[in-house]
């Protein structure tokens, strides 16, 4: 810490990591191949109950 621009050099550091890590996050480095991993899930969307297809009855007693 004797430098006179430690700060400094600690404060841009800090700003290119966040920067680097919101286009990872965004998926900006995507065309470099880097980039979080994609979820997917397609048989919860194939299990999807929908509300389109639902018809209401009113309750009978028993």
């Amino acid at each position: 810490m004797k430098h006179p621009f430690f700060w400094r050099y600690v404060a841009w550091a800090l700003l290119v990591c966040n920067v680097l890590l919101a286009l990872w996050h965004q998926e900006g480095l995507r065309v470099l191949g880097l980039g979080p991993t994609e979820v997917r899930e397609p048989q919860r969307v194939q299990d999807q109950w929908h509300p389109e297809h639902l018809t209401l009855r009113a309750a009978t007693k028993p």
